[in-house]
């Protein structure tokens, strides 16, 4: 896939699911053929017609119009753009219309299908591929058609081999840490709630900022047990060295922890949740109030997904 190719500018791919971003890309090739001009082709039609034109079927003319002399059953060809490609192209249109979330996504495929009127739709599209012109005329076909082999038979995004599709696709590696997390989270605990980027608190207790420093930890794990207890946790995708947590992410958890238990949160502990490194050992930081009890406990701990009983120790963590 030509990713250079590929106008992404009004794509907010923060806030899509996967699906939705491959479909826009499939909607942008589909786009350009609409653009550089759909192909048409010789279509072989059997019809009885009240005239004659092209072949006549002698056996079908006897079977239909032996009492009817004013008819002709013909089989001839017609230039029309209802040929296989675009017979393709519609039917993955109208499954992706079903599919699609995104009114954006939604929008663009009904305006192309108003370029699809002439072309009928197949009730099985998957025998059609094997149909498919490979010469030259229809190169700029090729990737739409591949993205409606893989939308129409539903083939997997995960093995790339031989002449299938096969493009790199980057992704914020830090949302990805935390929503793995998360999701793993909440298969494990499951009469306890896991909340992700929970936003019911603000830094400040009032004035004009307030609505600017809205607190959003990453994870939130409130037990279900007598004590109500809350564990705050961020992820952080970085490996760190020998000087171990920046001050910004100390400082971040500190906050977490004083306005959750401002506002009658038992805040266990708060962590932050690194992946493995050897450079820096877990630890603790506490933080003492004027009698010298316990204020605030950051953890710093680590989840090694390469080792298989990774899960285990994030229980653990939990304790």
């Amino acid at each position: 896939m030509n990713g250079k190719v590929f106008d992404m500018t009004n794509l907010d791919v923060s806030h899509h699911y996967l699906l939705e971003l491959f479909i826009s890309m499939f909607l942008h090739e589909v786009s350009l053929i609409v653009k550089n001009g759909m192909n048409s082709g010789y279509v072989i039609h059997e019809r009885n017609e009240p005239f004659l034109k092209g072949k006549l079927l002698m056996n079908k003319q006897i079977q239909y119009n032996t009492v009817n002399k004013a008819r002709f059953y013909n089989r001839f060809d017609e230039y029309h753009l209802n040929i296989p490609e675009n017979q393709i192209l519609k039917a993955t249109l109208l499954y992706l219309l079903k599919e699609t979330s995104d009114h954006r996504n939604n929008r663009i495929i009904r305006e192309l299908l108003n370029y699809f009127e002439q072309v009928s739709l197949s009730r099985h599209p998957e025998q059609l591929f094997s149909k498919v012109k490979t010469s030259r005329q229809y190169v700029y076909y090729d990737q739409a058609l591949q993205w409606a082999e893989i939308f129409l038979l539903k083939k997997s995004f995960t093995s790339f081999r031989g002449n299938s599709l096969a493009f790199a696709l980057l992704f914020p590696m830090e949302k990805v840490f935390e929503s793995y997390i998360a999701h793993h989270l909440k298969k494990m605990l499951g009469s306890d709630t896991v909340q992700a980027q929970e936003s019911r608190y603000y830094l400040f207790k009032d004035g004009k900022e307030r609505g600017n420093y809205r607190l959003r930890p990453d994870i939130v794990v409130r037990k279900n047990n007598e004590a109500h207890e809350v564990i705050i946790i961020d992820t952080k995708w970085k490996r760190l060295d020998s000087t171990g947590p920046s001050q910004a992410d100390l400082y971040q958890m500190y906050a977490y922890y004083t306005r959750y238990h401002h506002h009658q949160q038992n805040v266990k502990k708060v962590v932050l949740l690194y992946p493995y490194s050897p450079l820096f050992k877990e630890r603790q930081y506490v933080s003492r109030g004027h009698n010298m009890t316990e204020e605030a406990v950051v953890e710093v701990c680590y989840v090694d997904l390469l080792n298989p009983d990774w899960q285990g120790k994030l229980m653990k963590i939990l304790g």
